[in-house]
């Protein structure tokens, strides 16, 4: 599908004119010169071989920069510029990790490994804080809160005068997020309000709402994507997160025409996202409720053509069933509905969906007038239900 990033418009068919909307915000993805946090230059043993590895860094030629670090720290060990070198192929690693927004478990061990090396030769205020930091981050990306917790904790008491305790602050509050503590992470950043004012108040606003969101609470979340969403509205262009959590607070909080308009803004931006998907799911959802049943069953199978096999897919392929069966046309579309279920409760290997895949079995032969299997359905539902309470 074509996107026009001044003008977005999808038209899933020629009669789909419900789906073209505006974006407002001007995607402009300009790229930003990197700031180095390391230092720059090195005094004694292995000065000149650093200053010729921060060249090929300040290029971009990371793989050979790497090795020319590399090499450095291992000949001149203990050394400043060992040490210095360390935190470059750290954030070397880091960098490799994260090549189209994957993150390769092996880099960020290595990168883990690099800034560990570091760190015990920078005691003081000026760089361990910046260290600890990127090593926390890297617990959050190998999803281990409590160490990335731990490393946070640790700027924040030991180095609470310094820049960086506020980012710790935040830090801390994504760690509590990734653990599932959600009232400990709303207490960081309140405490980052208080203690930091003005200091990342777009992350702390943006990720206050984000927590209400995970919480269910979805008028709160909603206000404080509202307040972000006025004084940052660009903020979207580079946490595309934001726009889907957005148009999930005004569904779930019935305001399905905007919900609508946003997922697939989102979807039109964001087409290969990881919540793409899930986005074109909830716009077919909002067609199911105005009852257009054809425009949902276009965008459904959608779904299941641009992201085959996918949980989204699945998704999709209920929705698939429920239209079906919700047209109330016939045997026939009863008969697809059945497939469609079952073709989920076959494939997906996916507890929750098998489980509304069967109830929807049920559904149809309700319909049907089928009774005596409708009650079998939902009797063995009940079973497995109880077994698993």
């Amino acid at each position: 599908m074509n996107i026009v990033l001044t003008c977005l418009l999808i038209l899933f068919s020629a009669d789909i004119t419900e789906a073209a909307l505006l974006y407002k915000v001007p995607a402009d993805f300009s790229v930003k010169d990197e700031v180095i946090k390391w230092p720059q230059g090195v005094q004694g043993s292995g000065s000149s071989e650093f200053k010729e590895a921060l060249g090929s860094y300040k290029k971009g030629d990371y793989n050979l920069a790497l090795s020319q670090f590399r090499l450095l720290a291992e000949k001149f060990p203990g050394s400043d510029a060992a040490a210095t070198a360390n935190m470059y192929a750290g954030s070397i690693y880091y960098k490799m990790a994260a090549i189209e927004g994957k993150k390769d478990s092996k880099l960020l061990m290595n990168a883990l490994q690099s800034f560990q090396k570091a760190v015990r030769y920078y005691s003081g205020e000026k760089y361990a804080p910046a260290i600890l930091l990127e090593i926390g981050k890297i617990y959050l990306d190998l999803n281990f809160m409590a160490e990335a917790s731990g490393s946070f904790k640790r700027v924040i008491k030991e180095y609470s005068a310094t820049e960086y305790a506020a980012e710790g602050r935040y830090l801390l509050a994504l760690s509590y997020m990734g653990e599932g503590s959600y009232n400990e992470a709303l207490f960081e950043y309140k405490i980052l309000a208080i203690r930091y004012p003005g200091k990342l108040e777009k992350e702390r606003v943006f990720g206050t709402g984000e927590v209400f969101l995970s919480l269910h609470e979805f008028g709160e979340a909603k206000k404080f994507y509202d307040e972000g969403l006025r004084r940052w509205p660009a903020y979207i262009k580079v946490n595309p997160k934001v726009l889907f959590n957005y148009s999930e607070c005004r569904f779930q909080n019935g305001e399905f025409t905007e919900a609508r308009d946003g997922f697939l803004t989102f979807y039109n931006i964001y087409p290969k996202s990881k919540e793409a998907g899930a986005a074109l799911n909830r716009v077919g959802y909002t067609y199911m409720l105005e009852r257009k049943f054809g425009i949902a069953e276009k965008i459904y199978a959608y779904v299941l053509e641009l992201f085959p096999k996918s949980r989204d897919a699945f998704v999709g392929m209920l929705a698939l069933g429920d239209v079906k069966l919700s047209s109330n046309s016939g045997d026939i579309s009863y008969q697809d509905a059945l497939k469609y279920y079952k073709d989920v409760e076959d494939l997906s290997g996916d507890e929750g969906l098998i489980l509304k895949a069967r109830y929807s079995m049920g559904r149809v032969f309700e319909t049907e007038g089928k009774y005596r299997k409708a009650l079998n359905v939902y009797t063995e539902l009940l079973g497995i239900t109880e077994e698993s309470v």
